[in-house]
């Protein structure tokens, strides 16, 4: 018995006994301002059963959480949910680059590097004349005064 657990210990690899979680920075998009500064979305996947804390700021002894160029703490998150999300937190930044610098307890860590070239987010229609949402609200607007309008009528006219 013992030689049979020996065995198997030598021809299974450990690797591939368990696949390695990881958490993983991702860069959703950019918005290119008025101003010339960029706005940068970004988003991260934590393929971990459970969520991982990893403090912002450079590492000592931890796992990484930082940008580059300083300041390393631009309001990224610390603590990251079991899953993906594509638009957890925004940075808005004049440098050329803006580097994210991610990792938990394995110790190997991934970045995402955004610039004005990076992936454009889609335009947000704005609720302005050309836009389809003020016709709509004012015509269900209008509809309700003529409806209220209407109840009122009837209740005179009867009473």
């Amino acid at each position: 018995m013992v030689a049979f657990s020996i065995l198997a210990l030598v021809l299974v690899p450990r690797g591939i006994a368990s696949p390695q979680n990881t958490l993983v920075p991702l860069l959703t998009c950019v918005d290119v301002n008025t101003n010339g500064s960029v706005t940068a979305h970004f988003g991260y996947t934590n393929s971990w059963t459970n969520q991982v804390t990893v403090p912002a700021g450079k590492p000592n002894g931890g796992g990484e959480n930082w940008f580059i160029p300083d300041p390393v703490d631009r309001g990224q998150p610390s603590h990251f949910s079991v899953g993906t999300f594509q638009n957890a937190f925004t940075v808005t930044f004049t440098s050329a680059t803006l580097e994210w610098r991610l990792s938990d307890v394995n110790g190997a860590f991934d970045s995402v590097i955004a610039s004005a070239s990076s992936a454009r987010c889609a335009p947000v229609p704005a609720a302005g004349v050309d836009s389809p949402l003020p016709v709509l609200l004012g015509a269900f607007g209008i509809g309700a005064i003529v409806a209220g309008r209407r109840r009122l009528s009837s209740r005179a006219v009867s009473g």
